[in-house]
């Protein structure tokens, strides 16, 4: 901790730059190896920034001046603090703050930090737990902010002994780089200083001291590049693993190509730090051409667009004039609000599409891999199944289930995207072939379980409202028949892939208990329709219920922390998925008192 504090000090004194009217296409479009991938600079400065500060906006802008301009990086408000109370920061409305202000609070708490990590993470105080995080984003923050640190110009005061020995001026700028050609004869002169005078420093002459304090800096910052891996953007020219910057320079420039690339870089870092924009823009256009050779630019483009363009907020805007639109024909009975919302339907199902399309292209497996994914697939399984209903029955109940199913999921989703990085999956999880079998089964009968049960809101909202629903009880028992298929199917093939990948087929595993429950729900409930044991009323209540089975099986059990299904732990939103379930239960008890009455 000591020696990063250091290094922060040596960092504050690179030149500051201006960089307003710099222009960050190019540098967005760069490739860097990170989490597994490759992947565009625009997604990875996205990425790390929302990790820092919980907001992605500018991020082009914000990774610019963490590498190249480290010393205003540091006084950047960029830490989002939950607890900043916890820690003697002073209040503020955003919690955001800078490197500098919470430096000194982690190396305050430093042997506490020590002792945190001797311990269980589950024995944790929320403040520890707090403190833990904030340590975790520090020295990932730290590897950034050091990650060109070898080459940017140092304004370090060089002893005038030293300056006319090595022949550096003023003109000529001093970098870590350069001071490698004489670090060996620097380390001998401190050697005979230490050796004559001993390590007391009263002894010293003013200029000893400063050549011992010099050489003591400078050998933090080079220990500082030893384990900086982060900032993956050399190509691998021979073998497979991209390096940083400093692994680059520790090799002494690497291989020609990436020597080229790297000087390449440079100018882009001197640039900056000059602010001249048009030597900026030539390197940064310069990095990108040389960089087509090193990744599949195709891939690299479309995800860029894909940052960018944000098809699925554009998809949200297209379910919620869909619902809108269904809302006008409901009131009104206006046919042409009613084909403006089928349009908007269909053109949100189409661009959804093309939004999962692209992931699948981009990351090179199927569609969903993770919880925010699985979100994001059963949203365009409700508004298609809703597009479809609707296209059969043509009575307005399918624009509803589908833009409200496809809004409403989306929306949760938001709350699940910080973690989406498009990352590689784990081991276990990495096999295309159950991917696209089991995960997309289940995720399937997800689905068709929340269409079942929006449609028996409907039939129950009508039957209290004494409106006929005869009409809605066939449907409602071909979607729960639909729901129970893919479901079951899904769990069936869930248990054969953990049997290939743990050596058992079932383990009660929490994942695997949620799975069953909504497999059990819809067998209890279509037998006791079927029997006649459950009367028509409790039938379609049960079917209503759906909304919170799914519910627990989806997120609930992921709330537990426990079991193999380890990569779909989730915390924060028991509070949440309390009131929904709660909201949903109320509200079919409530209809179906009225119903009845």
């Amino acid at each position: 901790m000591t020696r990063i504090f250091f290094l922060i000090v040596l960092l504050a004194f690179i030149p500051q730059a201006n960089a307003k009217d710099l222009e960050y296409t190019s540098l967005a479009q760069i490739p860097v190896q990170h989490e597994g991938r490759i992947k565009p600079l625009d997604t990875f400065a996205k990425t790390m920034l929302y990790t820092f500060s919980g907001k992605s906006s500018n991020a082009e802008e914000w990774l610019a001046e963490t590498l190249f301009d480290p010393a205003t990086a540091l006084q950047r408000p960029v830490f989002r603090i939950l607890r900043p109370q916890a820690f003697d920061l002073p209040p503020r409305k955003s919690r955001i703050y800078s490197f500098a202000e919470i430096a000194p609070v982690l190396q305050i708490r430093g042997e506490t930090i020590q002792t945190l990590l001797e311990k269980d993470e589950k024995d944790w105080s929320e403040d520890q737990r707090e403190l833990m995080r904030l340590h975790d984003v520090y020295i990932l923050y730290t590897q950034l902010l050091r990650s060109f640190s070898f080459l940017l110009p140092l304004n370090i005061e060089l002893p005038a002994s030293l300056a006319k020995e090595w022949k550096i001026t003023e003109e000529k700028p001093f970098t870590v780089s350069e001071y490698r050609r004489f670090a060996q004869k620097l380390n001998a002169r401190v050697k005979a200083i230490t050796k004559n005078k001993g390590t007391d420093l009263e002894k010293y002459s003013e200029e000893e001291r400063a050549i011992v304090s010099f050489a003591m800096n400078m050998n933090i910052l080079e220990s500082a590049g030893q384990n900086n891996v982060l900032f993956r953007i050399i190509p691998p020219f021979k073998g497979n693993e991209w390096q940083s910057p400093w692994a680059i320079s520790e090799m002494g420039g690497g291989s020609p190509e990436a020597a080229i690339y790297l000087a390449t870089w440079k100018a882009m870092a001197f640039a900056y730090i000059q602010r001249d924009a048009v030597s900026w823009n030539e390197a940064g256009k310069q990095a990108l051409a040389q960089s087509k050779n090193f990744a599949p630019p195709s891939k690299l483009k479309l995800e860029y667009a894909y940052n960018n363009f944000h098809p699925l907020t554009v998809t949200m805007a297209l379910y919620a004039l869909a619902l809108a639109g269904f809302a006008a024909f409901a009131l009104r009975n206006c046919r042409n609000s009613k084909c403006l919302a089928t349009l908007a339907l269909a053109g949100g199902c189409a661009l959804h599409a093309v939004s999962i399309t692209a992931r699948i292209y981009i990351l090179d497996r199927p569609p969903v891999g993770t919880l925010y994914e699985s979100i994001l697939f059963v949203a365009f399984m409700c508004a298609l199944i809703g597009l479809v209903f609707e296209t059969i029955k043509r009575d307005g109940n399918g624009l509803l289930i589908g833009a409200l199913s496809g809004l409403l999921l989306l929306f949760t989703a938001i709350g699940f995207g910080g973690d989406d990085t498009m990352k590689m999956l784990v081991a276990v999880l990495n096999t295309n072939f159950w991917l696209s079998t089991h995960v997309l089964c289940i995720t399937m009968g997800y689905g068709w379980c929340l269409i079942t049960a929006l449609l028996a809101h409907i039939w129950l909202i009508q039957t209290a409202r004494g409106k006929d629903t005869d009409n809605l009880v066939r449907p409602i028992k071909t979607l729960a028949l639909l729901s129970l298929l893919f479901t079951a199917f899904g769990t069936l093939l869930g248990g054969i892939w953990a049997d290939q990948s743990w050596g058992r087929f079932w383990g009660w595993d929490p994942k695997e208990n949620g799975a069953l429950l909504i497999v059990l729900w819809l067998i209890w409930a279509l037998h006791g329709a079927i029997s006649g044991h459950l009367k028509r009323m409790w039938f379609i209540a049960s079917m209503a219920a759906l909304s919170v089975i799914v519910a627990l099986a989806w997120f609930g059990v992921n709330l537990l922390s426990t079991g193999l299904h380890s990569y779909g732990f989730i915390t924060g939103v028991a509070g949440a998925l309390f009131a929904f379930c709660v909201t949903e239960l109320v509200l079919i008890g409530g209809l179906v008192w009225k119903a009845k009455r």
